[in-house]
């Protein structure tokens, strides 16, 4: 039998002086008090309660471990009330990872709309490329791509998902030789992304045959998602960047896609919230995934999104 339950049928016995009341106060049988209370007793080696035909009562010498037994249950249940308490008020501070994808993706505009929400809550984030030990972690959340989460029991709700593109500005473009297949890039400076956690730096292609068409530029920059779209719009060259992060620069006029019929990435660039669901899940880390969500599902940028129901 679990020890606190024990603990908690004793006290209820010494306190009611019947084992009837407290199985009633503990919405349990008398059989089951009776035997939690005998399991204490085999546990300390001690007689706990003096049964009689007419009364209940504490043994001779167990006053004091009542006593402690009391403010131990008394202490726990005061943690556990602060926890639930804590749970429902929506301040504190949620501690968030982030991929440099959800960085180049809005997610500034994200934490101005989430201090709206809940100014009352801090929010300290970490930005970092590598993969995510979710569960051995202290974060709350994590924004980034599910394939970096290495935690199969995390909960990862899909923000979007969006092809990679290639991007240049218009002044680049202008004073550069005209791109009309991959072949010409060879004579460009073109910006990749980082590799994933291998150590390669070369871009990942549907089509094999493209590889053989696309003899790696002399003037290449490997850099992440912010820093790509910095390169590109300081005129730097030509960028393979997720259409969701250069969707606005485009509308803007501020960067032009470059061979749109090409689809140079085997996988499209993906972004989740990722969390592990614990018992007392606070409201402010419940409120954080939710603005998530909403967040990118209202971003005018034509990417897929999905909604979350989170219980409560």
């Amino acid at each position: 039998m679990d020890h606190l339950t024990s603990i908690r049928a004793f006290v209820a016995v010494a306190k009611f002086g019947s084992f009837t009341k407290a199985a009633d106060a503990l919405c349990t049988s008398k059989a089951q008090i009776s035997r939690a209370v005998t399991a204490l007793e085999k546990h300390t080696h001690s007689r706990l309660i003096k049964r009689t035909t007419r009364q209940v009562s504490l043994a001779e010498g167990a006053r004091c471990y009542y006593e402690t037994c009391v403010r131990v249950i008394t202490e726990l249940h005061a943690i556990e009330q602060q926890l639930a308490e804590d749970k429902n008020v929506l301040d504190g501070q949620v501690s968030l990872v982030a991929h440099p994808l959800a960085v180049a993706s809005g997610l500034s505009d994200l934490l101005l709309a989430f201090t709206r929400r809940a100014p009352g809550v801090d929010v300290e984030v970490t930005v970092s490329a590598s993969s995510l030990d979710l569960e051995n972690s202290d974060c709350d959340v994590a924004l980034y791509p599910p394939q970096k989460i290495l935690n199969t029991s995390a909960i990862s709700r899909r923000l979007f998902q969006s092809p990679h593109i290639l991007v240049a500005s218009p002044t680049y473009l202008a004073r550069t030789q005209k791109i009309d297949s991959l072949s010409d890039l060879s004579s460009h400076t073109v910006i990749f992304l980082h590799a994933y956690e291998n150590g390669k730096c070369e871009p990942s292609l549907r089509d094999p045959d493209m590889l053989k068409r696309l003899r790696m530029p002399r003037y290449r920059f490997y850099a992440s998602e912010s820093s790509a779209k910095d390169l590109v719009l300081a005129d730097a060259g030509v960028a393979l960047l997720p259409e969701c992060v250069v969707a606005e620069c485009i509308k803007s006029g501020r960067l032009e896609q470059v061979l749109a019929k090409e689809a140079l990435i085997r996988e499209d660039a993906e972004l989740s919230v990722h969390y592990v669901q614990k018992r007392l899940m606070s409201r402010r880390t419940r409120e954080l995934v939710e603005e998530s969500i909403r967040f990118f599902a209202h971003r005018k940028t034509g990417i897929e999104t999905e909604k979350l129901h989170l219980a409560a």
